[in-house]
């Protein structure tokens, strides 16, 4: 298996999973503007955050793939705001299923959270996104 590709979700089998990297930034931003059109995001800014992170500092995006679409992202990184020691942020998006591939996706931002030794996960949505009251619901 690539290194770079995790096992299929549980729930849902005709899903790849797999490291996200610089190369993806364009359809990353494309997914993720589609997804909140409120809040759109730039192949640029994803280029500014990932030129701002510190060398060895933690990050971790995960690209759920339903052929070579992507329609989820679970990604776990140093907080830009709120940053203290043993705090890393988590960022839940999907595109199709909301919550049930949501759920899927944080438990392995979770997991991932732990690997890199997170002590306390923050995240930040808007209110009126599904994933406010979906995380709040989850602590």
């Amino acid at each position: 298996m690539d290194p770079r590709t995790s096992p299929p979700l549980p729930n849902f089998p005709d899903l790849q999973l797999r490291e996200g990297s610089a190369a993806d930034f364009p359809r990353v931003a494309g997914f993720l503007s589609a997804v909140h059109p409120d809040a759109p995001t730039t192949t640029e800014e994803l280029e500014r955050l990932a030129n701002g992170r510190e060398p060895g500092e933690p990050h971790r995006q995960l690209l759920a793939l339903r052929g070579g679409e992507i329609v989820g992202l679970a990604e776990t990184a140093v907080p830009r705001m709120d940053g203290h020691p043993g705090w890393l942020e988590i960022k839940i998006r999907t595109g199709q299923n909301g919550e049930q591939l949501g759920e899927e996706l944080l438990q392995l931002a979770e997991h991932n959270a732990a690997e890199l030794g997170a002590k306390t996960l923050v995240s930040h949505v808007h209110e009126g996104w599904w994933e406010h009251s979906f995380l709040l619901a989850r602590g």
